[in-house]
């Protein structure tokens, strides 16, 4: 599954996360990873749709507030 998500996103200029389930939040935190590890710089987007978004943008702000990720902005 990894080699098949590398192969995808190899080509790709940057990730749109659009509102969905359990398996695009996997892939979404599977790219945000890969930027953490300095494996990937490409941008990562979130289509934020009625608010969709919100709960997640205010868990990665509060974890980087407790030093355990970087502050980066994520559109």
């Amino acid at each position: 599954m990894h080699e098949r998500k590398a192969l995808m996103a190899e080509p790709a200029q940057a990730f749109l996360t659009l509102p969905d389930g359990l398996c695009m939040l996997e892939e979404l935190f599977d790219v945000w990873t890969w930027q953490t590890l300095a494996l990937n710089g490409k941008p990562i987007g979130l289509l934020n749709i009625d608010g969709f978004w919100e709960q997640l943008v205010t868990l990665r702000r509060d974890i980087a507030d407790i030093g355990f990720l970087e502050h980066v902005t994520i559109d």
